[in-house]
């Protein structure tokens, strides 16, 4: 019943298959479940019943996706981070505007050899980031207590040495750094398997862990931030309303045949995408990426929701901890996102 309904509702913009209207989509990271939803929109012909070509350039290391989408020519979507948009409107006065909200809880975790109660736990040890993912943990450690050598900032006593990640998690495990950044889905399940957990399952359940696992709105609650939000630009959402709602609808008609279907299935059509993904690894992630679609607001709301009360903090603990250049005003604040729903809901 729900799908019909949508059928419907994607189809009303244009007529499927006529005259298809050339979108590109600049996912945060390389093919794999984090972008299910739009990766199975596109391999069912959701888009195109939309009356939608969307062309997937999937992200990788070096690969911002905000930048190649403002540098394409066609109408654009990105999936980012709401405090990267923050950023570049009050920095670099670009006009980016969160259109809606993947993950309704965060998928960031910090995992510590060493157990962190408070910042100053972490005063004198190296902690591992990807850069533009740094901002929940700089927060968390406050203006002038972070070694970041990219942000200019000389050592110190009382600072925690930040340096970036890259895409392993070697360092960690040979106990190089003392905490580093880690997807639940993707590279906590590869340090568990390293450390001989064959589920996240098993980890979670014994009771002696090797390390410590934190979301940053654990270890602060001013810190819990929804992640992987969709992105376009003001005039992309003033000039192109219809396509950005067809494209959004469409989005979230492809999570929710996720959210419904074998795990197999996806991952079959995932590997179509990108045949180096590992089954042993991609499907335990990809359940855990589907836990964070759903909450109290999307079941409410639709898959998408944006959860506006997280954003003026959000934007007063960037600024606090010497991050951007100027308190936003409310209104400034406001004007970064504008919440098209997708009128899909998740299932019972």
């Amino acid at each position: 019943m729900i799908v019909g309904i949508l059928v419907l509702g994607t189809v009303g913009f244009f007529a499927a298959g006529e005259n298809l209207v050339s979108i590109s989509y600049y996912p945060a990271w390389i093919n794999h479940w984090e972008d299910a939803g739009p990766l199975v929109a596109k391999y069912l012909g959701f888009y195109e019943e939309a009356g939608l070509d969307v062309s997937i350039f999937p992200g990788g290391p070096d690969l911002n996706p905000l930048t190649r989408m403002l540098n394409d020519t066609n109408i654009a979507f990105a999936t980012s981070y709401n405090w990267l948009v923050l950023i570049a409107r009050i920095d670099q006065k670009v006009p980016l505007k969160v259109i809606a909200t993947d993950f309704q809880d965060p998928a960031l975790h910090l995992i510590s050899w060493e157990e962190i109660t408070s910042p100053q736990d972490l005063y004198g040890k190296i902690v591992e980031v990807w850069p533009g993912y740094e901002y929940p943990l700089l927060c968390y450690l406050g203006e002038g207590h972070f070694y970041y050598p990219v942000y200019g900032t000389s050592p110190g006593p009382e600072k925690a040495i930040v340096q970036n990640q890259g895409g392993s998690m070697e360092r960690f495990l040979a106990h190089q750094v003392t905490a580093s950044h880690a997807m639940i889905y993707n590279e906590l399940i590869t340090v568990i398997h390293a450390l001989g957990f064959d589920t996240l399952e098993e980890y979670w359940q014994t009771e002696e862990k090797p390390f410590y696992t934190y979301r940053f709105g654990d270890l602060d609650s001013g810190l819990a931030w929804d992640e992987n939000s969709l992105v376009t630009t003001e005039s992309t959402l003033r000039d192109h309303f219809d396509v950005v709602e067809a494209f959004v609808s469409a989005t979230y008609r492809g999570w929710y045949w996720v959210l419904t279907h074998n795990p197999q299935e996806v991952f079959e059509i995932l590997l179509t995408y990108n045949s180096s993904l590992e089954r042993e690894h991609e499907i335990p992630g990809g359940l855990e990426i589907n836990k964070l679609l759903v909450n109290e607001n999307t079941r409410e709301h639709g898959l998408g929701y944006i959860d506006t009360s997280t954003w003026l903090p959000m934007a007063h603990r960037l600024y606090g901890a010497g991050l951007i250049s100027r308190m936003l005003t409310e209104e400034e604040v406001r004007a970064a996102y504008q919440w098209v729903p997708s009128g899909v809901f998740p299932p019972e």
